[in-house]
């Protein structure tokens, strides 16, 4: 099996109010780039309601299959298939919300993800 594999081990403490909206921006546009400029703002409402926390990373590991894995002899020459199936994870559409008003378009920043023209959040 191919495989990447990444441990964080730290600490976490709430942001601040202060910090909060702008982490919560953060993230929304690092998964589809421009949305913020094209929402309302948090309510306080959800705002109170929302946790936001910040990981102080004391120690990381990473680790990154390289090349094939290494069969036994018995293995290679048995029968059974071998080989990989690589998965692929993107976006594929735009699945408006059923209680979407009526003459409401797909915005720029979905469009533009869907185009590739910006990919957002990868986990590859």
């Amino acid at each position: 099996m191919h495989y990447r594999s990444a441990v964080l081990f730290g600490s976490c403490a709430p942001v601040s109010d202060d910090d909060k909206v702008r982490a919560l921006d953060h993230v929304t546009n690092a998964i589809i780039p421009g949305r913020v400029g094209e929402i309302r703002r948090h309510s306080a409402k959800e705002l109170a309601a929302t946790l936001v926390l910040r990981l102080t990373v004391d120690e990381w590991s990473l680790k990154v299959s390289d090349g094939w894995p290494e069969d036994g002899p018995d293995d290679v020459a048995g029968p059974a298939w071998a080989g990989v199936l690589p998965l692929a994870t993107g976006v594929t559409s735009a699945l408006r919300a059923p209680d979407l008003a009526e003459g409401i378009d797909v915005p720029r920043s979905v469009h533009d993800l869907l185009d590739g023209k910006r990919s957002g959040y990868s986990p590859a």
